[in-house]
């Protein structure tokens, strides 16, 4: 089932039994209720019944958020209430998986998922610096008592061309103090943009492994110890990471079919580049986790080792099958985190929890480029640019009773944050783009205080109010950047924190005697210094450097959303969600001369509306379909490109058994087309009648068979 503010777990004849939801996001591991704060909440039915297999799909569920991507295999950016995140700046929504964190999480594939929880506004008293929009919390499924698995097949089908998936698992318990869980997920197939003009053959293809699991031992009552890994390799020959279709075909086709593609024009999920192109992702893993329960309070720790390289060949910069200039990135990441919590309940403090958090980041990265023809030999390495990252906070969060109806929640944060960039003098000649970057040697740190808190009042266990504010902040850093002259590599180097409060009430609770669950918030966010992400470009359109961050701008942002969850009877279950906002700069300095005070941030839809239904024919043949209708947004900071309204349906039928189960899906069954991120002027020859950014997924038709034992 579907849930929310507006949700709970399991059902009881025709209500939603709400003790039983657990909201783990709040650390607290309370109720839906007793969290102040707007939460959506999607559990194992609707993950299974509803094909979520990427948290990509689960914008479809959550009123005013807005999951954009560059591509198939690009980078993932998460927005909530208008508190915009891009591919270049670290996402303002935290993502946790088991307690994981995952600053970039990508193409992370889900598998044996419990829940999904979105926190909706700032949860960086708890979660750190880039929870300014909000955090996304996903629980996978503890191993039953016996040991079983299961083994999945399926086949995708889209614009002719299609995708095999295999799915494993295996989980239960080994002896009476081990258990374990061990996922695999493998994909093979064709791309869901194809490329007609590839000079060496393809079209574009994926193959993606995801490897993991986790083992638990209880040493002693009350004791548990995890050992988590994840291993993840994707090889995508024919596919630059980041993938630019025109948004406008009919102009594209009408201005290079003949001049520069010969003669060929692209078709709705087509591209012409001739660059030579594959990317590589490698990405694994380790982590150690100890829990213990001293009887009123929880120790918990954690601690993660993650290493992720990718290496991609061919952003194509004239857009064109013209063999001009191409572009290639090497970036290897590391990550650190040691995070450990005590939690407790009172009678005076009815929950608290204090906890010490370190976050370490070392990143190198290598550009390259490759003018005129040629193979990946061909292309040119430019010096190596290194960025590192160490965090070290202090948090502490209360909830303490004023009385037996109003609670009072405060929280805080203390980090120290350090940052450290060093990079050798280089150019990059990309053809007629030529950039360079000088050499650096910097560092800068800073501490904050980040507090939170919140007020909510009961009437009888059924319905709450709350009011909320809190504050978030992204500490200040570095450009990894290149640009068109030394002066404005120089100028652009260096970026300052930011900060921004939010600000909230809502209510939510049960009618009709429990059988509908409802939730609301009104909402105001106030950024006074904001991270801005820019690339600077000539008066035609070409550009002048890659992509720098800025943080001269100011930005504010307001609306509401409105969820209801309803069980009618056994057989029918249906959500429905309804987000507003408005969102836009109250500064933005773009040019010594041009200031886009006023204009609407871009990626952030002016309203999206869903409604998604369960119908159980039986205890084993069901029906879900969803409807999804996002309103109009701005694509680039200029506002000079704009997305129209748009509608999206999925349907799904399936039969379960406990031994077997087979199912198939349509998503996006009108097969509508869209920009999904940012809009671009063609990168080198600059205004040319349209502009490019990343697509959607088509039409896809799949079936899924699956075995179990």
């Amino acid at each position: 089932m579907f849930c929310s503010a507006t949700a709970v777990a399991e059902q009881t004849t025709q209500s939603f039994a709400l003790e039983e939801l657990i909201i783990y996001g709040s650390k607290f591991e309370r109720s839906i209720l007793d969290t102040p704060g707007s939460v959506r909440v999607i559990d194992k039915d609707v993950i299974e019944k509803a094909n979520i297999t990427s948290l990509r799909d689960v914008d479809n569920f959550t009123p005013n958020m807005s999951i954009n991507q560059i591509g198939q295999i690009g980078t993932t950016s998460i927005s909530i209430r208008g508190i915009q995140s891009n591919p270049f700046i670290v996402n303002r929504t935290a993502v946790y998986i088991d307690g994981i964190p995952f600053r970039d999480p990508e193409t992370m594939s889900l598998n044996n998922i419990d829940q999904i929880e979105v926190l909706r506004g700032p949860q960086s008293s708890l979660y750190g610096a880039n929870a300014d929009a909000g955090v996304i919390v996903v629980t996978t499924q503890t191993p039953p008592d016996e040991l079983a698995g299961g083994i999945e097949f399926g086949r995708d089908f889209f614009e002719g061309r299609g995708t095999k998936v295999v799915r494993g698992s295996v989980s239960g318990w080994f002896t009476p103090e081990l258990s374990g869980v061990f996922n695999v997920d493998y994909e093979k197939g064709d791309s869901y943009i194809k490329n007609i003009a590839s000079s060496i053959g393809e079209s574009g293809e994926i193959r993606d492994l995801a490897l993991n699991g986790k083992l638990s031992f209880y040493s002693s009552p009350g004791t548990r110890w995890d050992v988590v890994g994840i291993y993840n390799d994707l090889n995508a020959p024919g596919l630059y990471e980041q993938e630019f279709p025109a948004i406008n075909r009919q102009v594209y086709n009408a201005r290079y079919a003949n001049t520069s593609n010969g003669g060929r024009k692209v078709g709705r999920f087509e591209l012409a580049n001739d660059a030579p192109k594959k990317t590589e992702e490698e990405e694994w893993l380790l982590g150690l986790g100890f829990e213990h329960d001293f009887g009123s309070a929880n120790l918990n720790s954690v601690l993660t080792y993650r290493h992720k390289e990718d290496h991609s060949f061919g952003n194509d910069l004239d857009l064109t099958g013209l063999s001009v200039a191409a572009g290639g990135t090497l970036v290897k990441d590391e990550y650190w985190n040691f995070e450990t919590r005590l939690t407790g309940s009172g009678d005076v403090i009815s929950d608290w929890v204090v906890g010490l958090n370190y976050f370490q980041h070392d990143k190198n990265r290598q550009l390259s480029t490759l003018a005129g023809p040629g193979s990946f030999a061909d292309f040119v390495s430019a010096p190596e640019q290194r960025f590192d990252a160490e965090d070290v906070a202090l948090f502490g969060q209360l909830v303490y009773p004023l009385s037996e109806r109003v609670n009072l929640t405060v929280g805080l944060r203390v980090e120290h944050s350090e940052r450290v960039i060093e990079q050798d003098e280089g150019v990059l000649v990309a053809g007629p783009l030529v950039l360079g970057f000088p050499a650096a040697t910097k560092k800068v740190s800073e501490t904050v205080y980040v507090p939170k808190v919140s007020l909510d009042y009961s009437f009888d266990n059924d319905f709450v109010v709350y009011a909320a504010a809190a504050q978030g902040y992204l500490p200040g850093g570095f450009n990894l950047a290149a640009a068109a002259t030394p002066a404005l590599a120089q100028q652009f180097g260096e970026y300052d924190s930011e900060e921004l409060w939010s600000y909230e009430v809502g209510t939510k609770g049960y009618l009709l005697d429990g059988s509908v669950f409802v939730s609301s918030a009104l909402f105001y966010i106030d950024a006074g210094s904001w991270q801005e992400n820019r690339i600077l470009t000539d008066d035609s359109g070409r550009v002048l450097s890659t992509n720098l961050i800025t943080s001269d701008a100011e930005l504010e942002s307001y609306g509401f959303e409105i969820e209801i969850d309803a069980k009618f009877t056994e057989k029918l279950s249906v959500q429905a969600g309804f987000g507003y906002v408005h969102s836009e700069y109250k500064d933005l300095p773009f040019t010594s001369s041009q200031n886009l005070k006023g204009n609407d941030v871009p990626l952030i839809p002016e309203f999206d509306a869903a409604i998604g239904a369960t119908y159980n024919f039986t205890e084993r043949l069901y029906v879900r379909a969803d409807v999804n209708v996002t309103g109009e947004t701005q694509l680039n900071t200029e506002n000079t490109v704009r997305r129209g309204i748009i509608y999206l349906g999925n349907v799904a039928v399936g039969y379960d058994t406990s031994d077997w189960s087979i199912s198939a899906f349509v998503e996006n069954i009108g097969n509508q087309r869209y920009a999904t991120g940012y809009a671009y002027s063609n990168f080198l020859f600059g205004n040319d009648g349209t502009f490019y950014s990343a697509l959607n997924t088509p039409r896809i038709v799949g079936v899924r068979a699956k075995l179990n034992f």
